[in-house]
């Protein structure tokens, strides 16, 4: 499973790059990844275990709905 946070944090910077999307959500995504490697257990889906642990920091952050939807379109392209 550590291939799925590599090829992922690693698609997320050629985002970053190509500047295809916003880069205040990739800003937000990238590291968000990190850390939810840390909570990943070995047993639940990687990629669900992102997203639940994004949208667990949204509502924290209390980030707008706009800047929410953004996130979600850079994670759902970077997840696919």
């Amino acid at each position: 499973m550590t291939d799925f946070w590599t090829k992922t944090e690693t698609l997320l910077r050629e985002m970053e790059a190509d500047e295809e999307y916003d880069l205040f959500a990739i800003g937000y995504v990238i590291p968000q990844v990190a850390l939810a490697h840390q909570q990943f257990d070995d047993v639940a889906d990687p990629a669900q275990t992102v997203r639940d642990y994004v949208a667990h920091c949204m509502t924290q952050d209390n980030i707008e709905q706009a800047d929410q939807r953004l996130i979600q379109q850079v994670l759902d392209a970077a997840l696919q």
